[in-house]
């Protein structure tokens, strides 16, 4: 059945399109949505971020406790005249020192030819930088080194280290012996 046209002179109206009100609740509506993604999705993003760099931080304090028992050295730097630390001469191949963490200057490296153990005074070598972007709060003026072989670091308590105070602080947890949680 067909309604009746309302007509002004000879013509028929009838009503195409939306009115402006109904443009603007429809626009209204949609730019509410986009922000309230927007702003999820940016949360998100910044979540994920800070668990990649407290992840990676781990895995450079797992990967320098490694190299510690595992005696790796450079060899080129610690293994003497004939650069060889498959063979030892006496006075010339330098003893692995430890591998040590440094929060400060965010790197790994390692040392040889100190006189004792975690002593750094000695040969610096295979630095390894870690993400200088992510913030270290409690004290990120701290080193720590691990033994060689033996492993364990020469921390005297737990390290608390909060990466990036100022949103969802994720806190990492190095015991003197070397193991690392989160």
């Amino acid at each position: 059945m067909k309604l009746p046209c309302p007509k002004i002179g000879n013509s028929c109206l009838r009503r195409k399109g939306f009115t402006l009100v109904e443009i603007l609740v429809v626009v209204t509506i949609i730019g509410v949505l986009v922000s309230i993604g927007i702003a999820s999705y940016h949360d998100f993003n910044e979540k994920r971020m800070i668990k990649r760099a407290a992840e990676e931080l781990k895995l450079y304090i797992r990967l320098a406790g490694s190299k510690a028992i595992n005696n790796e050295k450079n060899c080129n730097q610690c293994g003497g005249s004939d650069n060889d630390c498959a063979t030892f001469t006496e006075g010339e191949d330098l003893a692995l020192s430890g591998w040590f963490v440094d929060l400060t200057s965010r790197e790994i490296y390692g040392m040889c030819g100190s006189t004792s153990e975690c002593d750094s005074d000695g040969t610096r070598f295979g630095d390894k930088s870690f993400d200088k972007d992510i913030s270290i709060t409690g004290d990120p003026d701290q080193s720590f080194c691990f033994y060689p072989l033996v492993g364990g670091t020469d921390l005297l308590d737990t390290l608390t280290i909060s990466v990036d105070p100022g949103g969802e602080d994720i806190e990492l947890i190095v015991d003197p012996s070397g193991n690392v949680s989160d």
